[in-house]
C-alpha cells in the first residue's frame, strides 16, 4: 500500500466513486425520495450522515487492511520502524485522497438524476482538466517550435485533479491540497443538494445550465482531440480543422441524444 501502489491511485478512487455514487442513489428514484423526504430527519442531516457512513466504511475496511500486511511484515521478520512510519504516512495521504474523491463523486451524484450518468459524470470531472491540458499541450507541440513541455506551467499543474495533488510535493502539502480541494467539491455538492428539486429524479443532468456547458464542454474536448489527430497524421491544417467542427456538431448532437433518452433529439439543439 505504497505511494506508488495500484491500490492508491486505483482502488482507493474507485471505491470512493462507488461509495459516493451509491450512496446518493435514492435521489435518482421518485418512490425512494419520497420515503426519505417523510421522515423525520433534516435533509442536511441526512446528507453528512450518508458522507460520514461512507468515510467510516473506507477507514475501517482500510486499517484492517493495514493492520493484516503489518501483522504479515512482521510475522515474516520485516516489520522495521521505518515502514511503520512509512504506513502511517501514507494512510493519512490514503485518507485524504478519498475524501477528496469522494467529494468528487458526490458531486457527480447531485448534478446528475441516474446512477450510469452519475458515474460517467464522474470520469469527467475526474480527468477533464488532465485531458484538456494533454491536448493542448499537443496543439503546442505540433505548431510552436518553441514550446517546451517539461516547463512547469499552467498545461503541467491540475489544479482541480484529485490525483494530480496526491502525486505532488510532501506530505503535508499533498493532504492540505487535497482537503482544501475536498472542501471545495463538499460546498459545491451540498449546495447542489440543497438547490435539487425532488421531481430531477431520473433525469440525466438535474440543473439546466450545467447541461449546457457539460454538452459544449464534451465536445470541444472531442473536437480538438480528433483535429489534433489528424494533423498529426496528415500533416493537413485544412482537413483538421474541418473534420474537428465535424466532430465537435456529431458529439454535441450524441450528448442531446444522451439527455432526452430519444434518437429524435439528434438534431435537436446541437449547440
Amino acid at each position: 500500500m505504497g505511494y506508488n501502489s495500484i491500490f492508491s491511485w486505483m482502488l482507493v478512487p474507485f471505491l470512493a466513486a462507488v461509495l459516493a455514487i451509491e450512496g446518493f442513489a435514492w435521489m435518482d428514484n421518485r418512490r425512494e425520495v419520497d420515503f426519505y423526504e417523510s421522515q423525520p430527519v433534516s435533509r442536511a442531516k441526512r446528507f453528512w450522515d450518508i458522507c460520514v457512513s461512507s468515510f467510516l466504511y473506507f477507514l475501517f475496511s482500510y486499517l484492517i487492511t493495514l493492520e493484516i500486511g503489518l501483522v504479515i511484515a512482521g510475522a515474516m521478520g520485516g516489520l522495521t520502524r521505518g515502514i511503520v512510519i512509512e504506513a502511517a504516512v501514507q494512510t493519512l495521504r490514503v485518507i485524504a485522497l478519498f475524501v477528496c474523491v469522494y467529494g468528487l463523486g458526490v458531486l457527480s451524484a447531485m448534478l446528475t438524476g441516474n446512477i450510469i450518468v452519475a458515474g460517467l459524470a464522474f470520469l469527467v470531472l475526474m480527468f477533464y482538466e488532465f485531458e484538456l491540458k494533454m491536448i493542448l499541450a499537443g496543439y503546442c507541440s505540433e505548431f510552436l517550435a518553441t514550446y517546451d513541455g517539461n516547463k512547469p506551467g499552467i498545461l503541467v499543474e491540475n489544479i482541480f485533479t484529485p490525483l494530480y495533488h496526491y502525486s505532488v510535493g510532501s506530505t503535508a502539502e499533498c493532504i492540505g491540497r487535497l482537503l482544501a480541494l475536498a472542501a471545495l467539491y463538499f460546498l459545491l455538492a451540498f449546495l447542489c443538494y440543497r438547490l435539487r428539486r425532488n421531481e430531477c429524479a431520473g433525469t440525466a443532468v438535474v440543473f439546466g445550465p450545467v447541461r449546457s456547458v457539460v454538452r459544449v464542454a464534451t465536445a470541444v474536448m472531442a473536437g480538438l482531440f480528433i483535429g489534433l489527430l489528424l494533423a498529426s497524421i496528415q500533416n493537413s491544417t485544412p482537413l483538421a480543422v474541418l473534420w474537428m467542427v465535424l466532430f465537435t456538431l456529431l458529439t454535441a448532437c450524441i450528448m442531446q441524444i444522451i439527455y432526452d433518452y430519444d434518437f429524435r433529439a439528434l438534431f435537436r439543439h446541437p449547440l
